[in-house]
């Protein structure tokens, strides 16, 4: 064998590795793109399944208040300008607990853990009418415990609700929240982003 076969044979078997290479690295990207598009099938299934958990805890929530959202509305059927600061102990701890879960679904829009569109769809009427009628309870319970917030996440999550039915439907007419609770919903719809705050 000669130098130039030794040569020609290297050069072959080069060619080879880096022929086996290649198909090597198209195996790798084949395989990593297949993993990636099961990761990302993952990531959008356990996000859907979170979605769904997170809406059953909502509709858990506003279940377990039924009673006294029916309480509020027959109040107001009876009584336009019904007044909660008049309504007896009893109706007023079932008011209470109503405007309690309303706060606590204030919380989870804010966090971005129910969806704002959904909320709306679903409860942007009981939220709005039940901030007119409960407000004096919340402003009495606020003087009384020296807490200026208490219950703030109900009253801005019901000026979301009022900006949602403006622009919904036109003709409604309802209390306009105040500057400083408006703008502390548009606060809450910047951070929570704009797929999950569509109002």
């Amino acid at each position: 064998m000669t130098l130039q076969d030794g040569a020609n044979i290297a050069t072959v078997v080069l060619a080879l590795v880096a022929v086996l290479g290649v198909v090597y690295w198209i195996i790798t990207v084949r395989q990593f793109r297949r993993n990636l598009a099961l990761s990302r099938r993952s990531i959008i299934e356990a996000e859907r399944a979170s979605r769904v958990q997170a809406l059953r805890h909502v509709f858990d929530i506003m279940e377990q208040c039924r009673e006294q959202r029916h309480l509020l509305e027959e109040k107001i059927a009876a009584d336009l300008n019904f007044d909660i600061m008049k309504a007896s102990d009893s109706e007023r701890n079932n008011l209470d607990r109503l405007a309690r879960s309303y706060d606590m679904l204030g919380v989870m829009v804010k966090h971005g853990v129910a969806p704002v569109e959904f909320v709306m769809d679903f409860y942007s009427r009981p939220l709005v009418r039940g901030w007119q009628y409960l407000e004096p309870m919340v402003s009495a319970e606020r003087w009384k415990r020296k807490q200026p917030a208490h219950m703030q996440k109900f009253q801005v999550l019901a000026a979301g609700a009022r900006e949602h039915r403006r622009i919904v439907y036109p003709d409604e007419r309802s209390l306009d929240p105040l500057k400083e609770v408006a703008d502390e919903w548009e606060s809450w719809k910047r951070a929570i982003g704009p797929t999950n705050a569509s109002t």
